[in-house]
């Protein structure tokens, strides 16, 4: 395509074309000379640099004359002058000289310094790259190794690399051979056909024995039998023969600080070996490694272990991976229940019972269905220790970017800590379970004490709990558990930036005190985001929770329900562990189901049959939902339900910019089933043309909404309707009064504005007209002044005026009529709720 068709020109710019240029001038003075001239343009004083004999120089100065940026006469000035090889070297360092501001003029002035700055530095790149080292295309890079002494630079395997001197090289090598020799004199080197040929060495000749594939074994005079009770496989310690041994005992050598499953173990990892033994081994000879420095690899591979255990004597233990290519791979089931033991007694896959345990890319996976699993309540990682020790839960451990897939629990946490940084957990009925022991000893240090007696006051709980960015493929429970009996000592839980790619619950129990859940979603789910049994002091924030759509097959009944507790409801899992599993023990929530001092704030909710937040719990006092956006909830009957549905009683609850976008007119906005309930909204919103009502069921204080209420007419005794209008003193009853709807607002907590039109006529002219008006907000007044307000006659041609003012429960509205006839008024009031 030409485009020159396209486009036409009336004015065509000069454009001038600079010669190619090293920006290099050379001199070779043999007199003393003080000024060279840089042959090349500059455009900052800085744009030169100078070298003497091939040496840089910086004792100069430069003179130089701009115009328009650019000096086309600078010179490099020596006092006192110099002789030899001077070269003078464009260097500017890469910047932009100016800036083009967006609608201003652009000058040509403007754009010939960028390019000219521009050019300058691309010519100084081009000189340079033609005097670097290049390899040949299609040949890989090279790189100089640093300088060595006794060295020069050759090809080794089409790299550079220095190499000794001929006189160096033969100089080693003799020093080589002297050692090897005194060595062999003095240790007595044996080649071994394998590890059991130890047994026919002499220990007291030979010192080091080494086998076929070059696994050495050092003869080590020191008592090895704490090591060799760990080391059943005798992996690492190997007996020597006529020697106890307390007294000596072959060792094995290691490769580096951090030893290896294969190397060091000859774990096989192919998914095929039984490498469980080869691997407990290489966790029990992390108690001979200083403690915080005992870290072992796990490399990549599939390693089949079907149980393996972090003993309490072991404090600190690593394993590391290279991020899910290390693989541990359980292959057990457990046990399936039984009539005799309905709640199944299987084994984890790694219980650790030591303080400190980390695990860094390693990746922890089930070879067995997860359905199975499931059933037989067959856990990954447990962290708990012996039952009866004094510290039972003196473990904090860390997870950090590891896969954990297949289990019941990925994680079971009967402990104080636990860190879960990235990673992802699969096919896990729950990711994390915190657990948290009953305590049988007196003055665990753990614990706080009664002033002057070794008395347990509080036996705490779980406490630096802290899960972030993690994702979470579950398709039962979903992310975090904490519903067992002590679920209420639960302190400071994090949660953060955790993602369920197909729904279901991010939190199901006890939030405990000081916890915190942010900035995690939800989609897609079949049940709760959230389910709640009670917490204090807590923040929920930026939650996404969404079910799969009006249609959706993953569609929650409730988005977030705040449930009652110990009385759990029908469909709620109660963590029913028993004492017989070990590890699953305890039974019932531990919580009274009810929620102190909380905030809910800056989440957003979709896709619920339902009640979007549904409050079945005991009590909420001081509990905050703020900027909360529903969309599209409570479809399967919008007339019954509601986006907030309270239902717990003598509660204390603010509601706070909510929204409601959808076409569904529901039962409510906000609703309360309790008339004990304290119950404020302020600031709701929702989608324009909606009729859903603000609010719905018992009273609830509504702030700057209009509501309505019709007073009924009362002429005499009897029964009296609430709200109503008692005819008062010199009040006509034919015609009878009319009152019309009434608008009403809360414009605070306890203040209270209304307005409208009734009509009356009294009996005797020129004397006081009195109306008793019932209130919407029921208040009991002490004084006339706690009430006021004003009204005008809306007859044309009258001008009467009347006021306002309080009178027991109801407000009296009073006024002098001219004549008998019957008037038209318009009046606005305000009380304080008493």
């Amino acid at each position: 395509m030409c485009f020159a068709k396209l486009v036409s020109y009336k004015h065509r710019a000069c454009m001038s074309i600079t010669s190619p240029d090293d920006r290099l001038s050379s001199y070779s003075p043999v007199v003393a000379t003080t000024e060279f001239a840089a042959q090349f343009p500059v455009f900052d004083n800085s744009d030169i640099a100078v070298y003497h004999n091939g040496s840089p120089r910086d004792d100069f100065t430069v003179s130089a004359t701009y115009v328009d940026g650019v000096s086309i006469d600078a010179i490099v000035v020596f006092s006192p002058g110099i002789v030899g090889r001077i070269d003078v070297v464009g260097a500017r360092a890469s910047r932009r000289a100016n800036q083009f501001t967006n609608g201003a003029p652009l000058l040509i002035r403007d754009q010939n310094i960028a390019f000219n700055t521009v050019q300058s530095e691309v010519q100084e790149v081009s000189r340079e790259t033609r005097r670097a080292l290049k390899a040949k295309f299609g040949d890989p890079a090279q790189d100089l190794p640093s300088p060595q002494e006794s060295s020069y630079l050759g090809w080794r395997d089409g790299v550079l690399v220095n190499r000794p001197d001929t006189e160096t090289s033969i100089a080693a090598a003799e020093a080589a051979a002297l050692a090897a020799q005194a060595a062999a004199v003095s240790i007595n080197l044996k080649r071994v056909p394998d590890k059991a040929g130890l047994a026919a060495l002499n220990p007291d000749v030979t010192k080091l024995a080494f086998e076929p594939d070059d696994t050495g074994w050092d003869l080590k005079e020191q008592d090895f039998s704490a090591a060799a009770g760990f080391d059943v496989n005798q992996h690492m310690v190997y007996p020597a023969t006529g020697k106890l041994i307390t007294q000596a005992a072959w060792y094995r050598r290691q490769k580096g600080d951090r030893p290896s499953l294969r190397d060091a173990f000859k774990a096989k990892g192919d998914n095929v070996a039984d490498d469980m033994a080869a691997l407990q081994d290489a966790i029990y000879w992390m108690e001979f490694y200083p403690l915080r420095s005992r870290v072992l690899t796990v490399d990549p591979g599939l390693f089949r272990a079907d149980y393996l255990e972090i003993p309490n004597e072991i404090t600190g233990i690593q394993l590391v991976g290279n991020h899910w290519n290390s693989n541990i791979v359980c292959g057990d089931p457990g046990t399936a229940p039984t009539l005799a033991e309905p709640v199944p007694v299987s084994i984890p896959a790694i219980l650790n019972k030591s303080q400190e345990f980390k695990m860094d890319g390693v990746a922890l996976i089930s070879s067995v269905a997860n359905s199975t699993n499931w059933t037989n309540r067959k856990n990954g990682l447990v962290n708990m220790k012996d039952p009866g020790l004094s510290t039972t839960a003196d473990i904090d451990c860390i997870i950090n970017e590891c896969r954990i897939a297949g289990f019941y629990r990925g994680i079971y946490n009967k402990g104080r800590s636990i860190v879960v940084r990235g990673g992802h957990f699969a096919s896990c009925d729950y990711a994390i379970e915190l657990d948290w022991p009953d305590y049988f000893g007196v003055g665990d240090p753990l614990n706080e004490y009664l002033p002057g007696t070794n008395q347990l006051t509080d036996d705490l709980g779980n406490r630096g709990v802290i899960i972030e960015d993690v994702r979470i493929h579950s398709p039962n429970g979903g992310a975090v558990l904490n519903a067992r009996k002590n679920a209420h000592k639960l302190r400071n839980l994090r949660m953060s930036n955790i993602t369920l790619d197909i729904g279901r619950r991010l939190f199901y129990g006890h939030l405990g005190r000081g916890s915190k859940i942010h900035d995690c979603v939800s989609d897609m789910s079949p049940l709760e985001v959230l389910a709640l049994t009670g917490g204090e002091d807590f923040i929920i924030s930026d939650i996404i929770g969404k079910g799969s759509g009006k249609a959706g097959v993953y569609t929650p009944q409730n988005l977030v329900h705040f449930l009652p507790g110990a009385a759990a409801e029908s469909g709620y899992p109660d963590a029913d562990g028993r004492v017989s599993d070990p590890y699953n023990s305890g039974t019932g929530l531990g919580t009274t189901g009810r929620f102190r001092n909380g905030l809910i704030t800056d989440c957003e909710f979709a896709y619920s049959e339902q009640h979007a937040i549904r409050d079945t719990s005991s009590q909420m006092d001081d509990v905050t939902f703020a900027n909360i956006k529903f969309r599209d909830v409570g479809f399967s009957a919008p007339a019954s339900y509601r986006c907030f549905s309270f239902g717990s009683q003598n509660s204390d609850i603010r509601v706070i910019n909510s929204e409601f976008m959808g076409t569904d007119t529901l039962n409510g906005v906000v609703g309360n089933n309790f008339g004990n309930n304290r119950i404020k909204v302020s600031g709701p919103e929702k989608s324009i043309g909606n009729n859903t009502p603000w609010i719905a069921g018992s009273p609830i204080i509504l702030i700057g909404k209009r509501q309505t209420y019709q007073p009924v007419i009362v002429t005499g005794a009897g029964t009296v309707p609430d709200p109503y209008v008692v005819t008062g003193t010199n009040i006509a009853t034919s015609p009878l009064p009319t009152v019309s709807v009434l608008d009403w607002a809360y414009e605070d907590d306890d203040w209270i504005v209304l307005g409208g039109r009734f009509t009356a006529a009294v009996i005797s002219a020129a004397s006081d007209g009195e109306i008793d008006l019932a209130l919407p907000v029921p208040s009991t007044f002490t004084q006339p002044y706690q009430a006021y307000g004003s009204f005008i006659c809306s007859t044309a041609g009258q001008n009467i005026a009347g006021s306002v003012t309080a009178s027991g429960s109801r407000l009296k509205l009073r006024w002098k009529a001219p004549n008998t006839s019957n008037y038209s008024f318009s009046f606005s009031a305000r009380y304080r709720k008493l």
